[in-house]
């Protein structure tokens, strides 16, 4: 059995796999990934300000 990439979005409200691999559906995964990442970093500094 061939291992499948779970993507950060859905296709008709059920989860999204693609093969691993360096094509242009990982590549944009990886960036969407990345950018929620960011988000979540910023919103964990915001909550974990002074007197927290």
């Amino acid at each position: 059995m061939e291992t499948l990439r779970r993507l950060p979005w859905t296709e008709e409200g059920r989860a999204a796999y693609v093969p691993p691999g360096d094509g242009i559906v990982n590549h944009l995964a990886d960036l969407m990934e990345a950018e929620m990442l960011v988000a979540a970093e910023a919103d964990a500094s915001w909550g974990a300000g002074p007197g927290r």
